[in-house]
């Protein structure tokens, strides 16, 4: 039978190793939103899994209603460019991207809602630039990816790389979107995101001379992450 020093030095064990998991909680989580990867912090991740049917859904639903009408602001854009990305693909870009934006402590990544569209578009353009590139050759695509790419390297430099080598090997050029495709099909997508949830909006803020529009949190959100906080 324990003594009660032990019973009391085995409590005070505990509670040291919930104040060290606290603790790595609390840096992990400022880690990576100093690193723009809110998406993989603890409340990225739950509030992700929620927000993700809801925007498959209302992509679908706009989607189907552009479609069906062969008209709209953005009819031409979302037929040309996005004809061959499913719903799924495209809202988990837009999540990703928009908690990354909101959510980085990064003075060169703030929230502005043109840098947050600009992301999302530019996010979708590479990853239809890589299924052309694996549709096109598809085996220099693995012999690529098996040689050339290294656990350390991102998605941007990736594709450097795969766009460099494929160059070389003469296949035709993939046919950039420019900064205006992206920003438009971006804020459609960001429309649509903030639509399917309470969870985001758009603030005009008043900077010296300037205007600027930053995508925000709404308070609905933020205690929804503060209680995922806790929880975990």
């Amino acid at each position: 039978m324990p003594t009660p020093f032990e019973i009391e030095r085995q409590v005070q064990f505990e509670r040291d190793s919930i104040r060290q998991g606290l603790k790595r909680l609390e840096d992990q989580t400022k880690r990576l939103e100093g690193q723009s990867y809110a998406s993989a912090t603890v409340y990225g991740i739950a509030s992700i899994d929620t927000l993700l049917p809801l925007l498959v859904e209302r992509i679908e639903q706009t989607t189907n209603r552009i479609h069906e009408r062969q008209n709209g602001v953005l009819f031409k854009e979302v037929n040309t460019y996005l004809k061959d990305v499913e719903p799924l693909a495209a809202a988990a870009i837009t999540c990703k991207i928009t908690f990354d934006k909101v959510f980085s402590f990064k003075k060169d990544d703030s929230p502005l809602v043109v840098n947050v569209t600009e992301a999302i578009g530019k996010a979708l353009e590479d990853e239809c630039q890589m299924r052309y590139y694996e549709e096109a050759a598809p085996g220099l695509l693995k012999h690529i990816q098996n040689n050339y790419w290294h656990s350390s390297s991102g998605t941007r430099q990736k594709l450097i790389t795969v766009r460099t080598l494929f160059n070389r090997k003469g296949i035709p050029e993939w046919k950039r979107w420019g900064r205006g495709i992206n920003i438009k099909l971006g804020g459609w997508l960001l429309c649509c995101l903030m639509e399917s949830s309470n969870w985001f909006f758009e603030e005009m803020v008043q900077e010296g001379k300037k205007r600027h529009t930053y995508v925000r949190p709404t308070p609905e959100f933020l205690e929804i992450k503060d209680q995922v906080m806790h929880n975990a």
